[in-house]
């Protein structure tokens, strides 16, 4: 049985502070700078576009397959120029802030619920996601907003839709709404996507192996998604150069 206690409204101290957090992050995101790979994002774009900043489908598959090729799969990347040149960056503010607001919310009734005798705890979850999400050293980034805020809140949708979908029956439309949401969620960025099917294996094992059907069918998508965009060209490339650098810089015969 559902308590009455988690559909009350909010207490007006939680909408207090979510207002503040929306008005003071819609603030700064106003004012963030480009990044230099935002920039360099946006020239490529053009590149397949003949110079024009017009939405082109056919330029934005074509930017899309170079930074498959030599960068990476990531939505948050590939969507890039759609933030730089075709919406400017200041008219997504507040967007972004009710982003964060909406993961805040969602981590807080997730884990405490919204229950005055609970305030202390949500008050550190919030703080938590602030000080410790892999946001917080360049949380004022375009790029970095893309990458994070973006990723969770699409990915914490996801888990609320994944809750509701495998505890009942749907029709073709519930289908292919659940399909899509997983994909976009899953090829978001691949650090969420990779971490989030670690806590599903982990819950799968801690259910014995044995699950619902339907919680099946979105846990593959997912999983093939994520496959899709962690071994890229681009990104397998890098891993490879990533790696060598460190064991490089690791050895003690270096320089």
């Amino acid at each position: 049985m559902i308590s009455h206690t988690r559909l009350r409204p909010p207490h007006m101290a939680y909408a207090t502070v979510l207002l503040t957090v929306f008005v003071i992050f819609t603030v700064l995101y106003h004012f963030v700078p480009m990044l230099l790979d935002e920039l360099a994002f946006a020239e490529m774009y053009r590149s397949y576009n003949a110079g024009s900043d017009a939405f082109s489908l056919r330029a934005l598959l074509d930017f899309a397959g170079e930074m498959r090729e030599y960068d990476n799969s990531r939505l948050a990347n590939v969507l890039s120029p759609l933030t730089t040149i075709v919406h400017p960056w200041c008219d997504i503010a507040p967007a972004v802030s009710a982003l964060m607001v909406v993961v805040m919310i969602a981590g807080a009734v997730r884990l405490s619920g919204i229950r005055r005798h609970r305030a202390g705890l949500a008050v550190g979850v919030w703080a938590a996601m602030l000080l410790f999400l892999p946001w917080r050293n360049s949380i004022l980034v375009a790029d970095y907003t893309l990458n994070y805020v973006y990723a969770a809140a699409v990915n914490v949708v996801w888990l609320i839709a994944f809750a509701w979908w495998s505890g009942r029956r749907h029709g073709i439309w519930g289908v292919v709404g659940m399909v899509l949401l997983t994909v976009v969620a899953a090829m978001w960025h691949e650090g969420f996507s990779v971490t989030l099917l670690a806590g599903l294996g982990v819950d799968w094992l801690a259910s014995g192996c044995r699950k619902p059907a339907r919680w099946y069918l979105p846990t593959i998508i997912y999983l093939g998604a994520t496959t899709f965009i962690v071994f890229c060209p681009g990104v397998l490339a890098r891993a490879g150069e990533q790696m060598l650098n460190h064991f490089a810089y690791c050895s003690p015969c270096r320089d």
